[in-house]
Parts: structure tokens; sequence; C-alpha cells
């Protein structure tokens, strides 16, 4: 056994976590339909409003557009009554045509890695829920770079859910951007929103 210090399952994590970052785009769409299919990572309809992310996000998007990368099962589209047109763009090919059965005029999704993803237009909030780290540290500030050509006199706003562990990619950001605001949350969750 190469670490005999870690049990199966804490290896098994290890090895998922790093495929769901640096895997084939393939493999990361296994992992994260089996995970969605399991019944991980859903966040129910019935998601508080008043969370300090809506807030944030609201301050920012003006009734515009917003794109959500890695929107899971699109629970920023609760957003709706106060936004232009809801981009949901995830790699699970089961997520998304789960989220496509919703009606909603104004929603549009994309089976794609978030890392490639080429918009078609300009968004007043680019959103990363607890998926930013998902793209391969190396590669963060070049993906933030291109996707601030389609921010549109707006923001990003970004959540992950340990501010501690993801220290590196706060200090890319306060060091690169221009940092609006940023919350450091009770449960150690971090939101920060910049352009």
């Amino acid at each position: 056994m190469i670490f005999p210090s870690l049990k199966s399952s804490s290896l098994k994590s290890l090895f998922i976590g790093f495929f769901r970052r640096y895997g084939t785009v393939k493999i990361k769409q296994k992992i994260w339909n089996a995970e969605y299919g399991k019944g991980r990572w859903l966040i129910p309809l019935g998601t508080d409003r008043s969370d300090i992310l809506y807030s944030v996000i609201e301050r920012y998007l003006n009734g515009r557009d917003i794109l959500d990368l890695g929107c899971g099962n699109g629970r920023f589209l609760r957003l709706k009554d106060i936004c232009g047109v809801y981009t949901g763009v995830d790699i699970s090919d089961s997520i998304i045509q789960q989220e496509k059965s919703f009606e909603y005029d104004r929603a549009e999704y994309y089976v794609n890695d978030i890392e490639d993803f080429v918009p078609a237009r300009k968004y007043r909030v680019i959103l990363f829920t607890d998926s930013i780290y998902y793209i391969p540290h190396h590669k963060i500030f070049k993906t933030l770079i291109r996707y601030r050509n389609y921010l549109e006199r707006g923001a990003f706003v970004v959540r992950m859910w340990n501010k501690d562990k993801y220290q590196k990619i706060i200090k890319l950001i306060d060091g690169n951007f221009t940092v609006l605001e940023k919350h450091i949350l009770k449960n150690n969750s971090i939101i920060i929103a910049f352009h």
C-alpha cells in the first residue's frame, strides 16, 4: 500500500478530489454525475434567501444577467425575480438535464467544464459558489482574466467553504483584483466580491 496511514475511504476521497480538478472532461463528468446521482451536493429548492450570499449577489446584479459557473442544481435560479438571464454551467450532464426541467424562460444551461466555457454574452455577476477550487490552481488567474472579458460593470462573486484551506486562492484574488467586499462567516467559509 502506497499510503499505509490512510484508510481506504480517505485514499478514495483523495483520488476523487484530484480527478475532480485534474481529470479529463469525461472523468470529471463521470465523478460529478455519480455524486449528484447519490444526492450529494444538492441544495433544497427552498434555500434561504436571507443567506448573506444572496445579499452580495443582489448588490451587484441590478436586474441584469448572471453566469453561475459550477451551478449544480441551480440553487441561485431562485434569484429569477431579480435577474435578467440566468446562465448555469456545470460539467454534469445529468444535473443540467434535471435543471432544464424547471420552467423558466430566462434560464439557459450548458454542459461544460467551467475552465473552458466560452459565454455568448456579458454578465453583471459571474458566480463561483464552491467551484473555483475545481480549476487547477495554476490556471485560476488565467481563467478569471478570461472571464473578466464577459463581466459588464459588475463583479465576480466567489464563495469558498473553508477560508483556511484556500488561502492561496484568496491571496491570488487579493493581489490581482479589486476586492469590493469580503465576508468571513461563522462556519469559516468566505465570500469575496471583486472585479
